[in-house]
């Protein structure tokens, strides 16, 4: 697994970014954008806030105060949804009608997700393996 140094280096370099432009935006010192991509100014608090954010079922950014929406981001049904941003997430194992249940579902509130999770179970249920008795 990546760790963060290397991901805010990962990301910078998608961006395009140099370090120095990254500084500038930030207001911080080209140095100090290097040392966090190199680890000699990584936080200590970093892997414990993700930590924190997993055990509390919430994000890392509501935790920071990025955010007011405390609900966790769902990463796993396809789509990556925070507070006013959506990120497309490539899933190419999903195709046609299912990828199509993936969105609708994502789409849903907590509550929503919660009902369509319990129909499907009963679905399963119904379909699943029938003893037949003697007859």
């Amino acid at each position: 697994m990546a760790t963060i140094s290397e991901r805010l280096r990962e990301q910078r370099e998608k961006a395009k970014l140099s370090q120095g432009q990254v500084a500038q935006y930030e207001g911080v010192s080209q140095g100090y954008i290097s040392k966090l991509e190199i680890e000699l100014n990584a936080p200590n608090v970093w892997p414990l806030l993700g930590q924190l954010a997993r055990r509390y079922k919430t994000s890392t950014d509501y935790l920071l105060g990025l955010t007011d929406d405390p609900r966790p981001v769902a990463v796993e049904a396809g789509v990556m949804r925070e507070a006013y941003v959506t990120y497309e997430v490539s899933r190419p194992e999903l195709r046609g009608e299912v990828q199509r249940v993936v969105d609708l579902f994502v789409g849903l509130g907590e509550e929503d997700q919660a009902f369509v999770l319990e129909m499907i179970e009963l679905v399963n249920k119904r379909n699943g393996p029938r003893i037949i008795g003697d007859e």
